[in-house]
């Protein structure tokens, strides 16, 4: 179309904006207005969200001024109630506490006990060198934290003291338990060691056992010997009375084995008794040769040796029990037997 100077221009109608040209054009453009309304309803929705979150924010900003105001509310009424108390409830407006009441009202109300020294400290948190103390000083920021401060001082102290009394009450348990410990220890060291008359006289009949277990080795030593017979037939009587008993030299055996470990007998008695019993044992080893040379070779050709080791046999077993009996008697310890006086001293001691 020419225009009105000559010149060449589109129709109105035909130009469009270039983001208009870039939008799809269905049934006469009614897309682009549906485009339009769709982008102004998201931009609304956004507005709409970041208002609310304002709004949230002014509302969390408003309860965090109202819980600090309510804090600093109570911490004001915990002073000004404990200021009352330090007061005393009936007290006149104006009252006021000097230095000596105050410390007598912090050991009644509050069961604090400080020194002279810690009230001056006290009281000089507030105003350095009162002598006095009114409702405003003692509901004061600076008393009150002062105050806290030495009421947490004093609850130290006294958690310490009570570790302190319980560390000592559990060494003072252990020591107990150490000494309990020793005293059982040292029991059984206690040793009785009474030499009494009463007590050499039972040492000396513990040797009978061995004495009659052996008699029966020395019958050809009476023969070879008559004037031991007297001495013989005097033992006959026990030795029968012995045999005559079932298992009487077992019993025998058997009461001497368990009164030798009663450490409340007498040291002496009870090592003789140990004593005697080893000798008695001592005796099953000739019997138990003379059983083994009988049996190999035979008892014609063992008669004459056997009459000579028997001799042997209770000739020792006499000596020693004499020496045994000669030594307790006096008190003594008969110890001097070889081998049989180390194994009893070890027996006794041991028990």
């Amino acid at each position: 179309v020419r225009g009105p100077r000559g010149s060449w221009a589109c129709p109105a109608s035909t130009r469009r904006p270039a983001a208009a040209a870039s939008r799809p054009l269905i049934q006469g453009g009614r897309p682009s207005r549906v485009w339009r309304r769709a982008e102004g309803s998201d931009e609304l929705e956004e507005a709409q969200l970041a208002l609310e979150a304002a709004r949230l924010e002014l509302q969390a900003t408003k309860l965090r001024a109202e819980a600090e105001e309510m804090e600093r509310q109570s911490i004001l009424d915990r002073r000004a109630s404990r200021a009352r108390q330090l007061l005393g409830e009936d007290s006149e407006p104006g009252a006021t506490l000097d230095l000596k009441e105050l410390r007598e009202r912090l050991k009644k109300e509050l069961a604090l006990q400080v020194s002279e020294d810690r009230v001056r400290w006290l009281a000089d948190a507030r105003k350095v060198g009162a002598e006095a103390l009114g409702f405003e000083d003692l509901s004061s920021e600076a008393f009150q934290v002062a105050l806290d401060q030495l009421m947490t001082e004093r609850q130290e102290e006294k958690r310490l003291k009570i570790i302190e009394e319980r560390r000592k009450e559990l060494e003072s348990q252990k020591d107990r338990k150490v000494e309990s410990k020793q005293e059982v220890s040292l029991e059984p060291t206690e040793v009785n060691d009474d030499r009494s008359l009463q007590t050499r006289i039972l040492g000396s009949l513990a040797y009978a056992l061995p004495l009659l277990d052996g008699l029966q080795f020395g019958f050809p030593l009476a023969q070879s010997m008559p004037f031991l017979t007297p001495l013989f037939n005097l033992l006959s009587g026990p030795f029968q009375l012995l045999n005559a008993i079932p298992f009487g030299s077992l019993i025998f055996f058997i009461i001497l084995t368990v009164l030798m470990n009663n450490r409340e007998l007498p040291r002496l008695l009870r090592f003789n008794m140990q004593q005697a019993v080893l000798l008695d044992v001592a005796l099953f080893v000739p019997s138990l040769l003379a059983s083994l040379g009988s049996m190999l070779a035979g008892d014609a050709l063992l008669g004459s040796n056997t009459e000579g080791l028997n001799i042997v046999v209770f000739s020792l077993l006499a000596i020693a029990i004499g020496y045994s009996v000669v030594l307790t008697l006096l008190g003594l310890d008969p110890d001097g037997l070889p081998v049989i006086s180390d194994a009893s001293r070890r027996g006794v001691d041991r028990t």
